[in-house]
């Protein structure tokens, strides 16, 4: 969200129409928002579970049972987050353009391709 604030909603709108500049406002709020605590929710964030896991640690053979654990719950945990991730219905609509934008897409892509052949060219006639 820092750096949708920083671009700036009148710089976004030169680039996207009002529905995506919305759509990136949502997500710059959901990724703000993702790592806080949820409002009046009894949070545990003293680290007891550290202090219980360096205890549970001196025992022979627990860290090794811990470790296990611990990789198996963060995989099923990022497999979570991928399928989620994949799910998402992205609405895929072409945009009108005006003539006057066709030409100068025209004009960049145009231009490119002649600097490009020139370029190469010149590389073969070395």
């Amino acid at each position: 969200m820092k750096a949708v604030r920083r671009i700036g909603v009148d710089k976004l709108a030169a680039f996207f129409d009002a529905k995506e500049v919305s759509e990136i406002l949502t997500v710059g709020r959901v990724g703000a928002y993702i790592n806080q605590a949820p409002n009046a929710s009894a949070v545990n964030s003293s680290n007891t579970a550290g202090a219980i896991m360096n205890l549970a640690s001196r025992i022979p053979g627990v860290p090794a049972v811990v470790g296990i654990a611990k990789s198996a719950a963060d995989t099923v945990k990022n497999r979570g987050v991928v399928n989620n991730a994949l799910a998402a219905k992205l609405e895929a609509t072409a945009l009108p353009m005006t003539d006057e934008q066709i030409r100068l897409i025209q004009l960049l892509t145009g231009g490119g391709a002649i600097a490009t052949g020139a370029a190469a060219g010149g590389l073969t006639r070395r």
